[in-house]
This record gives structure tokens, sequence and C-alpha cells, in this order.
């Protein structure tokens, strides 16, 4: 067996290899600032539903009130994950016989990524909150 030991052999990556590469990397960028705003929407999400917990004596309040202090949150936060109008479609609340309840926050968005391909991104944050 004969080895070609030939100092201009090729080193590295060559012209297919490095655009293959390339197009890795800049549609894995592409998603990354696509959808990362969305992930921090969705924390603001969870420090308005901190907001609400931490409400002196919420477990009290009725729908509505606590509707408005989870809006109140994203509005000074400038984010919209839905229509304040639409709050108690993705906003649930069950209240437990012991005074304490549950809330949770579901909604949905979709995001275009190119021509017709899009990403559905499901969200749903919970928070318990025990009688005072």
């Amino acid at each position: 067996m004969k080895f070609n030991n030939n100092k201009h052999q090729q080193r590295g990556m060559g012209l297919i290899s490095g655009s293959i590469a390339l197009f890795v990397l800049l549609f894995s960028v592409m998603v990354f600032v696509k959808l990362f705003p969305l992930y921090m929407d969705n924390m603001i999400v969870d420090k308005a539903l901190e907001k609400v917990k931490k409400t002196p004596n919420v477990t009290m309040r009725n729908d509505r009130q606590i509707y408005r202090i989870f809006m109140s949150t994203m509005d000074q936060e400038h984010v919209d994950v839905f229509e304040e109008s639409e709050a108690q479609q993705h906003i649930d609340i069950v209240r437990y016989d012991d005074e304490g309840m549950e809330i949770t926050v579901k909604y949905k968005k979709i995001v275009p990524l190119i021509a017709n391909v899009s990403f559905l991104l499901e969200f749903k944050n919970t928070i318990s909150i025990d009688a005072p």
C-alpha cells in the first residue's frame, strides 16, 4: 500500500463542507434570533405570576382582580403575549377548599421562519398559592 505524503495535500475543510457548516451555523443563528425573544417574554410571565403570588390576600380577591394584577405587570414590562380582553381565555384560576389556589397561564405563539415554515410554541406556566 502506498500513501501519498505530498506536502501539498489538502488540510482542513473543503468548499462543500465549509458551505454546509456555514449554512448550519446561519440557520441556527436565525432560529435563535426568532425564538429567544419569546422565551424572554415567557420569563416575564413567570415574573408576573410571582407578583400575583406576593400580593397580600390574593386568595380573597376575585378572578377579575387577579387578571388585572397579572396584566398590569405585563404592561409595565411591555410584553404582549395576549390582549387583556383575552385574559380569561388564557388564565385559569382553580380555587381549593382550604382557601389556596392555583393559577395557570397558557398561550401559543406562531413564529414564521421561512416562506410557509413556522414554529408553534406552546407555553404553560403554573403557580400554587397557599392560604395565608
